[in-house]
């Protein structure tokens, strides 16, 4: 990422804007290495500050000061950083696994072997399905928490 906000840089005019979003907090996630927990063998699935480090390489996209200095930093002035909050839903536990069983089957080849994404990945699905079902109910809303970091700039 920080390699795409030097190439705003360069591309923006002067007076131009860099408006940018990502997520602080998806409140699904804490759900998953409980749920993956369940397989037995697998190995330990990060928790959601461990897992937005590494999809990013290590840089910590999820946090308002690091979004805020890493626009600085690329010389960017007037930097506003705002977290919005908002309820994200699905119908039910199938809805849920399907929805979240391609994510979650993506991130497991970022924090697991290939061996173990081989071995479990078919697992994924279905145990996000028999996860959700025993914690919210098999035909209940699911609801959770979404933050999203908006930030804007301005090249002088």
């Amino acid at each position: 990422m920080k390699d795409i906000v030097s190439e705003i840089f360069r591309i923006l005019r002067p007076g131009g804007v860099c408006a940018l979003s990502t997520w602080q907090a998806s409140g699904w996630l804490s759900d998953i290495p409980l749920a993956l927990a369940t397989i037995p063998g697998t190995p330990p699935f990060p928790d959601p500050d461990t897992l937005s480090m590494a999809l990013s390489h290590g840089a910590r996209w999820h946090n308002t000061s690091y979004v805020e200095q890493q626009l600085a930093e690329h010389g960017f002035k007037d930097v506003k950083v705002e977290v919005l909050t908002s309820l994200a839903f699905v119908d039910d536990a199938a809805a849920y696994a399907e929805m979240l069983s391609p994510m979650v089957t993506w991130f497991t080849t970022v924090v697991w072997n290939s061996e173990d994404c081989e071995r479990y990945g078919r697992l994924i699905k279905p145990t996000l399905l028999k996860y959700a079902t025993e914690k919210y109910g098999e035909n209940q809303r699911i609801e959770w928490e979404m933050a999203a970091i908006l930030a804007t700039a301005l090249k002088p």
